[in-house]
């Protein structure tokens, strides 16, 4: 087995160890369920990626590729959410928020899973993923990027309703945020899209840590 595969799947391990001892821990509130969501989001995108250099066939493999994008689609929806609800909810309408987060996730499986133009090849050689894009894949990078900078958006405008320690927390998540935001979306989408292999660019490692940072500094008291 590869030492990659072996380094995704202790790190999906490790989120959802860190998952269950939130829920056991805090109060289940909709900013504990988007940090969650957060953090199965990149744990079951970390193993998808992990399975993608296992010895299994080419079309399964396209499909454990669609499943890794979804999972990062659904950490960054949870992101989005993260930032409406932490450390309270925000100015955005009830409606607005539950079509913003709910809607888009619906989407995204049939565009993802069914729609021709998604993911077009998955080839493997010596180890290195190259993960060939479709024509409609730029829709799911620009989806992941307008999320990310929604989330950016919000807490900046928190930071500046917040005062002390969390304001300190608030502002830390926000930087840690666009650093790795901008990183994640370069690495895990807009690299395969010119034909970076995969697992060169350690994307879904970066991003299931940062995922893990977010958490410890949103449940520090």
């Amino acid at each position: 087995m590869e030492t990659h595969t072996i380094i995704l799947w202790v790190l999906a391990a490790v989120e959802l160890v860190i998952i269950v001892s939130i829920f056991l821990r805090y109060q289940r509130t909709p900013s504990i369920y988007s940090l969650c969501g957060l953090l199965l989001g990149f744990s079951l995108m970390s193993f998808f990626v992990g399975m993608l250099m296992i010895e299994i066939s080419n079309e399964a493999r396209i499909w454990i590729a669609k499943a890794a994008f979804f999972s990062g689609g659904i950490s960054f929806i949870s992101l989005y959410a993260f930032a409406i609800h932490y450390p309270l909810r925000t100015f955005l309408k009830h409606n607005f928020i539950r079509f913003s987060i709910l809607v888009p996730l619906i989407l995204l499986i049939p565009f993802i899973f069914f729609v021709p133009g998604f993911l077009d090849d998955i080839v493997v050689q010596e180890g290195n993923i190259d993960i060939v894009t479709g024509n409609l894949f730029w829709i799911f990078v620009l989806f992941t990027a307008v999320y990310c900078l929604a989330a950016i958006a919000i807490l900046i405008i928190k930071i500046a309703h917040t005062s002390g320690e969390q304001k300190k927390q608030v502002g830390l998540i926000t930087l840690i945020i666009g650093c790795s935001g901008i990183l994640a979306v370069i690495t895990n989408q807009l690299l395969p899209v010119i034909g970076v292999p995969f697992n060169k660019v350690y994307g879904p490692e970066s991003a299931g840590i940062v995922s893990i940072v977010i958490a410890l500094i949103a449940m520090k008291k």
